[in-house]
């Protein structure tokens, strides 16, 4: 069956900072075959491949990118589904569950005595909580963060620089999330209180490989977004529901857009569910 393929951008609503770099915009490409579409939108500073990759891949038929993969493995999920997931809280003074059981904060970027505090007020609303240090953590600070969540701490995902990370497993349940894209997959160290997985950074083949290892573990599998259009955020409320249907996962970004495909995903508090949603006008597609 033929395939074809729309680039797109996605305003924001403020900007996003990755890495050293701030995003306004969210750039990628839809793919559709029949009825079914998938998302390909690699993210900076993050992502292995990039968009130009992608132009490539589709325009001039170049090798598969590993978020072009991604992209086609959804083409073939298309049941119907629903997934709970986490609240996400960016700055440390904006700190609100809203209707979550479970909320994500990003730390390690405002000054410690800062975090400390937004996590206590966090875990005085009496919702789960998982910290995101994205490396950007001492192991001293990971250990206080943690401390500061208490009862109410699920992870700490990938909070130290590789180097420190295997100590850091033994002190506190730590989530793999860079490694995971770091390590081969016979590589990946062991006692992870989760792997939290993005299919849009490690494309179709490391993404099955990973939940193949996690299931032979027994590690639980979180489904993290990368602030994909509501298409690709579709494609992995299908996926986690097939993976790990009874999991809340980290797919809350929609919220990020200033504007968005229409209809594909459907919020209900903490619940997400697939809908049969609209797309662009016909002549802007290519075939590849």
């Amino acid at each position: 069956m033929t395939r074809r393929g729309l680039r797109y951008e996605l305003p924001l609503k403020r900007p996003l900072r990755l890495g050293d770099q701030q995003v306004t915009t969210r750039c990628g490409w839809l793919v559709q075959r029949g009825d079914a579409v998938g998302d390909a939108c690699p993210l900076p500073a993050f992502s292995v491949d990039r968009l130009a990759d992608v132009d490539g891949a589709i325009l001039r038929g170049q090798t598969t990118t590993a978020s072009l993969s991604w992209a086609l493995h959804a083409l073939d999920l298309t049941e119907h589904a629903e997934v709970a997931t986490a609240g996400l809280v960016t700055e440390a003074d904006d700190v609100e569950a809203g209707d979550h059981a479970c909320v994500k904060m990003k730390v390690g970027r405002r000054p410690l005595a800062e975090e400390l505090r937004a996590v206590a007020s966090l875990r005085s609303t009496g919702v789960r909580i998982r910290l995101d240090g994205n490396r950007a953590l001492t192991p001293e600070a990971t250990a206080r963060l943690a401390d500061a969540a208490g009862d109410a701490l699920e992870y700490v995902e990938e909070p130290v620089a590789p180097e420190h990370l295997a100590a850091c497993i033994q002190r506190a349940p730590i989530a793999l999330d860079e490694t995971l894209l770091d390590a081969p997959v016979a590589e990946v160290p062991r006692g992870a209180a989760a792997f939290v997985i993005k299919p849009t950074l490690l494309g179709a083949e490391h993404t099955l490989a990973l939940t193949a290892l996690a299931a032979r573990r027994g590690t639980p599998v979180v489904i993290s977004s990368c602030y994909e259009s509501a298409v690709g955020r579709a494609g992995l409320v299908r996926f986690a529901a097939a993976t790990a249907p009874d999991t809340v996962h980290g797919l809350g970004t929609g919220p990020a857009f200033a504007s968005d495909f229409e209809g594909w995903v459907r919020t209900d508090g903490a619940r997400l569910t697939t809908c049969a949603g609209a797309l662009p006008e016909e002549d802007a597609w290519v075939t590849f």
